[in-house]
């Protein structure tokens, strides 16, 4: 999923989150802990500025999240190319980051900047020694890489080839959910975290459909320029400025709907039902804050309610939770309830726990690190109307990832959830953020989510309960197969 530039990992359907114009979701599908370590004395001092004072540990998807500070941020949060695209879920695609090609005019380093570099890299080679969750490092040979890295740093090098330098590695790693992120693009993710994230762009989620071609539409912000346009969820955009909106790699370009305030950008659209146009959008500030959509949906003998939650990233979206499921049930209790987790990335634990409290309460699972010691996950409840009670069923898809896939699989086991729809991307590996003394950060896969009865569905995906293939870009809101589906199940 991805908002105007892809800051956060774009989503590659069917294991990837979205991608979108504003940044979202970084590390795709893992679950974040928001156990933020500040690793370096220089650490404390940004802290104590309020540098991170918006901070929160967790990057995407659906765990924990990272926090800036202990007490105002969560722990944890399930890896998620976290930005799917909000303009790909994904969720949100991390920031372009800085490539390692030598500049043509090299400049001297200080030796203040190689030892705090030098300082940063130990810290970080060490972590992932020890805590990675994978002993193997996934067939990687990390010492040698390490000392690869650190007569690079010896020689000099700029921050933003050393920042480059670091997220390649983790990359490297190969588990698509952890991530490292520059000084620039962690204070993006606390702005994100916050729902206070502000860029220059048009406002759309989205994911890139690289079998169809085009940018699926996930999400348009409200009152942004592409809802003046009147893009609409389910629309595809084909092209942007002339270019083609999804490369020959299969990569979204949705960065292209970013740039300055005022400047105009044009796109090419396909409505679900084929018909095409073509729309010129001034790009404005957007406030990148995702909201819970809610409705009730009758039928002859019932009264069926639907809410959609979009991510588990933001702080807010278990009160957004809690005012839909209150105005669903104002008149009256519902019969049931779908909750659409079909474009959700994850997010972290903080976010998580009081979002499921309204429908289930105690032990959800626990999360195992590489020496098999669990940490049990518990859950509080708290009934609104008849949330604890009411029948459910959950609407999955390749784009719910990380503590989204938590979310349905848990209500399944203890709710007796019914889901419908596709597999999940099967990401819910949980990441821990770690603070470094230059204010970058590394969110690094160091548990594995299993269910009180073992079960993990990490690199497999939930299987949904009744099958329906039908892609997002071919129906509108009005004709949804899914929610249909759902309501003739309630029937």
């Amino acid at each position: 999923m991805q908002t105007d530039p892809d800051p956060i990992p774009a989503v590659r359907l069917p294991d990837a989150l979205p991608d979108a114009d504003s940044p979202r979701r970084r590390p795709a599908g893992a679950l974040l802990l928001l156990v933020a370590l500040v690793t370096a004395a220089g650490c404390a001092l940004l802290i104590g500025a309020g540098w991170l004072s918006g901070a929160f540990s967790i990057i995407a998807p659906s765990a924990l999240t990272p926090t800036a500070t202990a007490a105002q941020l969560p722990t944890q949060s399930p890896a998620t190319p976290a930005a799917a695209d909000t303009d790909e879920p994904s969720m949100p695609l991390p920031p372009t980051k800085p490539t390692l090609a030598p500049t043509t005019t090299p400049t001297a380093i200080s030796p203040r900047i190689t030892q705090r570099q030098k300082r940063v890299l130990d810290t970080f080679a060490r972590l992932v020694r020890e805590r990675y969750v994978y002993a193997d490092f996934n067939g990687m040979t990390w010492d040698a890489a390490m000392r690869e890295d650190e007569a690079r740093v010896r020689k000099g090098m700029s921050d933003a080839d050393f920042h480059a330098m670091l997220a390649d590695r983790i990359d490297e790693l190969g588990d698509e959910h952890s991530a490292y992120l520059s000084p620039a693009e962690a204070l993006d993710e606390d702005a994100e975290y916050a729902g206070e994230l502000v860029y220059a762009g048009i406002g759309v989620v989205t994911f890139p459909l690289t079998q169809t071609d085009g940018l699926a539409v996930l999400q348009v912000f409200e009152g942004s320029p592409a809802a003046a346009a009147g893009i609409r969820p389910h629309d595809r955009i084909v092209a942007i400025d002339g270019q083609p909106a999804v490369d020959a790699d299969g990569g979204s370009n949705a960065s292209r709907f970013r740039g300055e305030i005022g400047t105009t950008v044009r796109a090419v659209l396909r409505a679900p039902d084929g018909s095409e146009r073509t729309v010129e959008m001034t790009r404005a500030e957007v406030l990148a804050r995702e909201r819970v959509e809610f409705r009730v949906l009758t039928t002859a003998s019932a009264r069926i309610g639907y809410v959609m939650i979009p991510t588990l990233f933001e702080e807010n979206i278990d009160e957004q939770l809690r005012e839909a499921l209150e105005s669903l049930q104002s008149e009256r209790r519902l019969d049931g309830l779908i909750i659409d987790l079909r474009i959700n990335g994850g997010g972290t634990l903080d976010v998580l726990r009081p979002a499921l409290g309204f429908f289930t309460r105690g032990a959800i699972g626990s999360l195992y690190d590489r020496r098999s010691s669990a940490e049990r996950i518990t859950v509080r409840a708290e009934n609104i109307g008849a949330s604890q009670s009411m029948p459910l069923i959950v609407l999955i898809g390749p784009a719910t990832e990380s503590y989204a896939e938590v979310f349905a699989g848990v209500l399944r086991e203890n709710r007796n959830a019914v889901l419908i729809g596709q597999p999940t991307a099967g990401n819910i590996e949980t990441l821990r953020s770690h603070e470094f003394e230059d204010g970058s950060r590394l969110w690094l896969a160091e548990q594995s989510f299993h269910l009180p009865s073992g079960k993990s569905w990490e690199g497999e995906g939930l299987e949904p309960d009744m099958s329906i293939t039908a892609q997002w870009h071919e129906y509108t809101a009005e004709d949804d197969p899914l929610v249909a589906a759902a309501l003739e199940s309630f029937r």
